[in-house]
């Protein structure tokens, strides 16, 4: 992901002088501007499920939580299966 980055310049590598075994990255001015578009995607987001979740009563907010988590629980246990740990 950071080599797409850097290839359409969202964001730049650089190293401190006195350590060149790590490696830092920080946005450019592009990197920026797709940041504050993220956040507001983001924001937009939480308008919508707002409009969605507001009507619903605190019990069925809570059985969607254990419904999905739940549901999560599957999909964990069948990446696991996949070798796909990492995804979980």
């Amino acid at each position: 992901m950071t080599k797409r980055l850097i290839e359409i310049g969202a964001i730049e590598s650089y190293q401190k002088p006195d350590n060149k075994k790590e490696i830092y990255f920080k946005l450019t001015d592009i990197g920026r501007e797709i940041y504050r578009e993220h956040e507001k995607m983001h924001e937009m987001r939480i308008e919508k499920d707002s409009g969605f979740f507001s009507p619903l009563s605190e019990a069925e907010k809570e059985d969607m939580i254990r419904m999905l988590h739940k549901f999560y629980g599957q999909i964990a246990e069948e990446l696991k299966k996949m070798g796909l740990d990492n995804y979980v």
